[in-house]
């Protein structure tokens, strides 16, 4: 009986070990993609901390007039004039480079594309038509991914908030979204685009 008992504590520690090993494990592997994550960001030459170095951003020709992006038919911002749902001359914009905020001032454009006329949003469109053209553009990816953890770059691009003739807008903390940066005919550009089910929403300052 007692060799029994000896072999079942035996047995026991040996699935207790193996089980903290697993946890170990599995929290190393997510040490490691966060890491990763971070090092993506690191690695940018374009970003230093809370600001953009814009000397290492990419000055783009030939793309047009603000604001850029111009989808026509199945695929329209609603409300839009010259191309926009809403425009504000002078704004503040918040932006997450993934390590901190660089806010920045100037010409704002807000699209909005959402239901028309009946027809639902499609956001496999909008996401493929805005990746297609922002490739296309050449304009520099800055971040992408989910909203900040830190409450204080969290509520910083929370500020991002804009009251239209017919809507307010702004990014939602519970989907991922991204920011670019370009320049154009010496001027400097920022773009921060997110997507729903309901919505896509594509923010472009022309900084003063």
């Amino acid at each position: 009986m007692k060799k029994v008992l000896t072999v079942l504590a035996i047995c026991l520690a040996l699935a207790a070990c193996n089980s903290k090993q697993k946890n170990d494990n599995a929290e190393s592997e997510q040490d490691t993609s966060m890491a990763s994550g971070e090092r993506s960001v690191e690695h940018n030459p374009a970003v230093a901390a809370d600001t953009i170095v814009w000397a290492k951003v990419p000055e783009l020709k030939n793309i047009g007039a603000f604001p850029f992006f111009v989808p026509t038919g199945e695929l329209a911002a609603i409300d839009a004039k010259d191309g926009v749902s809403e425009l504000i001359d002078y704004a503040k914009l918040n932006n997450y480079t993934g390590t901190g905020i660089y806010t920045t001032k100037g010409k704002l454009g807000l699209l909005s594309f959402q239901e028309q006329n009946g027809k639902p949003f499609n956001k496999l469109l909008f996401d493929d038509t805005f990746d297609g053209w922002v490739e296309k553009l050449g304009a520099l990816l800055i971040y992408e991914g989910p909203f900040p953890s830190n409450e204080g770059d969290k509520n910083k691009l929370k500020e991002n908030l804009y009251n239209g003739k017919k809507r307010t807008y702004g990014l939602g903390d519970d989907e991922p979204f991204a920011v670019y940066a370009f320049k154009n005919e010496g001027k400097k550009y920022v773009i921060n685009v997110q997507s729903n089910s309901a919505e896509g929403k594509v923010y472009i300052m022309e900084l003063k």
